[in-house]
């Protein structure tokens, strides 16, 4: 087992006992802008060792909140591929707007963001920083020197959930790195009213495995859409990646 994956399993189990010590601000927003409860739906119907293994990933989360034996490093790095799928220029986002999600990430997750000034009175006490960090990957699966950024020219259009075409090379998209060791996140034209959605964990790790976000939800600059230019979209997407659900 990789570095990457042993601490990303750890980080799996260990987040939703973090979540309920945490608050971040402005992290929930309208549920039908965010496709990850339909894609679960979809991957579960689709894959039956996904709905299995669902389960047994929080019987495992249960189980280590009894035990609490796990030893876990102060601070979880997790590298990150951002594969930009463009059929347009405007679609092509830049490495700034991709440095400025990232930097939100870790803003987010550390609790050095700005206006954690305004968690509600009620959760200051017991909010905290989730000691999780994100980083582009600097070497690809191929052990070569990479950006952590992977540039595809497409002829669609706009992508679906329903289908997940972003995430396969032959269908206009771009194959995922391994990910037992990345975080791969797709920037898209994402179709169907969505800003995104994410693959909730499993021990069933599929080609699928990761975050989608459309370029207009994407970082803070360049073609992010006020009021979606905060990079909470893909703090929100990271979460639910990480086993974090819904509250409603």
């Amino acid at each position: 087992m990789t570095n990457a994956l042993y601490l990303r399993l750890k980080m799996r189990i260990l987040l939703p006992l973090i979540f309920c010590i945490v608050t971040i601000p402005n992290l929930i927003f309208s549920q039908n802008r965010c496709g990850t409860d339909e894609y679960t739906i979809l991957l579960e119907n689709k894959y039956g060792e996904y709905k299995n293994s669902r389960k047994l990933v929080n019987e495992q989360t249960k189980n280590w909140l009894y035990i609490n034996t796990l030893e876990v490093p102060n601070i979880i790095t997790i590298p990150v591929v951002v594969h930009v799928v463009w059929n347009t220029n405007q679609e092509n986002i830049s490495d700034a707007q991709i440095f400025s999600q990232i930097d939100v990430l870790n803003a987010d997750f550390r609790r050095t963001n700005i206006d954690a000034i305004n968690t509600p009175n009620i959760w200051n006490n017991i909010a905290a920083d989730c000691e999780i960090e994100f980083c582009l990957a600097t070497i690809d699966p191929n052990g070569v020197s990479s950006t952590g950024i992977t540039r595809t020219q497409t002829s669609q259009t706009s992508f679906s959930i329903s289908n997940d075409n972003v995430k396969y090379t032959n269908s206009g998209g771009i194959n995922a790195w391994p990910n037992e060791d990345y975080l791969n996140i797709w920037v898209c034209d994402l179709g169907g009213g969505l800003l995104g959605y994410a693959t909730p964990p499993s021990n069933f790790l599929s080609n699928e495995d990761g975050v989608v976000i459309g370029y207009r939800y994407f970082g803070t600059i360049g073609t992010a859409q006020n009021p979606y230019n905060k990079g909470r979209t893909a703090t929100h997407e990271v979460g639910h990646w990480l086993n974090l659900d819904h509250i409603w």
